[in-house]
């Protein structure tokens, strides 16, 4: 696999002294051993491997969600993972200019949609996200 950036923003450097370990109690998962049979593997357990694996086990499906470190470690325990609208650096013109108006609602909508997820996820699961 090829890395687009240098060793260090894949080691532990750019996690020192993270907020998050000053305001979340961080758990340990267990280190996978063996075979393990599952109709789904999702490799990264960041803010979108765990919202796809909780997804997926809620439709029934038998899921293993694996990280290399701890779930949470990577660009999600390190602010890196945004919920937020206009995440695009295009402008709604170029955006209609190469794609066309249509696209590029869908692309709105898409957005929308997606951070109302994130909302519902909050409510059910009562997470403190302050």
């Amino acid at each position: 696999m090829r890395r687009i950036f240098s060793n260090y923003a894949y080691g532990p450097g750019p996690r020192a002294g993270c907020w998050w370990d000053e305001t979340a109690a961080i758990t340990s998962n267990p280190t996978m051993r063996g075979d393990v049979t599952c109709d789904v593997a999702i490799v990264g357990g960041g803010f979108t491997g765990w919202s796809a694996a909780l997804r997926l086990a809620r439709a029934g499906a038998s899921v293993a969600l694996l990280d290399a470190n701890r779930v949470g470690w990577g660009a999600s325990g390190r602010n890196g993972g945004f919920c937020c609208l206009g995440g695009g650096m295009a402008s709604d013109a170029a955006m209609d200019q190469r794609y066309g108006r249509a696209a590029r609602l869908e692309w709105r909508r898409a957005e929308v949609a997606a951070v109302r997820s994130v909302e519902t996820l909050i409510a059910e699961l009562g997470v403190d996200v302050e």
